[in-house]
């Protein structure tokens, strides 16, 4: 499977609505796909450092860069409702999202 792929897997177990399903699978199925997502979101940070990894080199063979290239995240106006969407999501977040190719800037 493709670090794309994944990458995409990861995010969908973050987002999933697996509870939401548990009434229409039958106990063993939904028991296996809470399984899955669960390993997946376990698994995520390594998935994510791999999707990095691929990105640069993929950036810097195409020539867009003479070495390994850093991102930068830009976050504006964290500051509006920080409680809300800093502290509870961001914050969080971006301990999870951690490469040494990538920086987050933060605007409050």
């Amino acid at each position: 499977m493709t670090t794309w792929r994944r990458l995409l897997g990861g995010l969908a177990a973050h987002t999933g609505n697996i509870q939401d399903r548990k009434g229409r699978l039958d106990p063993e199925a939904w028991a296996l796909e809470l399984e899955e997502s669960a390993r997946q979101v376990a698994d995520f940070p390594i998935v994510f450092s791999d999707f990095m990894d691929a990105l640069a080199t993929d950036f810097a063979a195409k020539g867009r860069a003479p070495s390994l290239p850093v991102f930068v995240f830009a976050i504006t106006e964290a500051s509006l409702a920080p409680e809300r969407y800093f502290v509870d999501g961001i914050a969080p977040a971006l301990r999870r999202l951690r490469h040494a190719r990538l920086l987050f800037v933060v605007s409050l």
